[in-house]
């Protein structure tokens, strides 16, 4: 079985493939404050929960935006599971060719998605990140990643709402019944969750209108649930192991380039 690992900076997403398919997965926190050895804790309380024994892992691979955890998951992999991973990055994405200003600027992640997403559709793709950040990513026909879009995430614009006003609470992430909110709490989830949905709607139609020619959207991220009912317009296919399933692609391109 392959372990991929997601370092994203708000969680840690990781999955169990064999066979090529996703066959269990889980999301924790990301914490730079806590030792290795918790960490590994975590981990191993996460592969009991999902029925995975430890022993029957042979490979990692990992996509991280948080150098500072590298070197800590490389050790641990590499100590939990007798196997030194495996981290992709802009050298080692198949079929992806990345045609912006500055490549080595653009996140691993967002180049695993788009290998993904590449494989998925057959044609040209949007691919939309709910994640810390909520990126969109184009990717033509030909594999071309054409560069995209950064918008901050759900959670940051919540918690900059706490942090920043002296009245306002923390609000539960749900989608309010109304848009006119008739509380404090349910004004802010209808700001929060529409202003989201009218983000989303209108980036995608700009870059459509951009692109001159159909293309799919397909979406992925831990935040995407809440809004997912919001956008039935706008995203073709919901995929949360996508990153999941791009890591499998890039780990098999490399055992065959040796």
């Amino acid at each position: 079985m392959l372990l991929a690992v997601d370092i994203g900076n708000s969680t840690v997403f990781a999955g169990i493939i064999s066979g090529g398919r996703v066959i269990a997965d889980f999301r924790f926190p990301t914490n730079k404050a806590h030792k290795a050895k918790e960490h590994e804790a975590v981990i191993d309380k996460m592969l009991v929960c999902k029925g995975v024994n430890k022993s029957g892992i042979k490979d990692v691979i990992i996509v991280s935006v948080v150098p500072e955890l590298d070197a800590a998951y490389k050790k641990l992999m590499t100590r939990m599971f007798d196997a030194h991973p495996f981290f992709a990055g802009l050298q080692s994405i198949p079929d992806i060719k990345v045609m912006v200003r500055s490549p080595r600027e653009v996140g691993a992640d967002r180049l695993v998605n788009a290998c993904a997403a590449h494989h998925t559709i057959k044609g040209g793709v949007i691919v939309i990140d709910f994640g810390t950040a909520i990126t969109f990513d184009y990717i033509n026909k030909a594999g071309e990643f054409l560069g995209g879009v950064i918008a901050p995430g759900i959670n940051i614009c919540v918690e900059a709402l706490y942090r920043n006003t002296s009245k306002l609470p923390v609000i539960e992430l749900r989608a309010p019944e109304k848009v006119i909110g008739q509380d404090t709490s349910l004004a802010m989830q209808s700001g929060i969750f529409n202003g989201f949905a009218g983000l989303v709607t209108h980036i995608v139609s700009r870059m459509k209108d951009e692109i001159g020619e159909d293309v799919k959207v397909i979406a992925t991220g831990g935040a995407l649930p809440a809004l997912r009912d919001d956008l039935k317009n706008v995203i073709d296919t919901c995929d949360y192991s996508l990153i999941l399933k791009g890591l499998n692609e890039v780990y098999n391109h490399a055992l065959l380039v040796g």
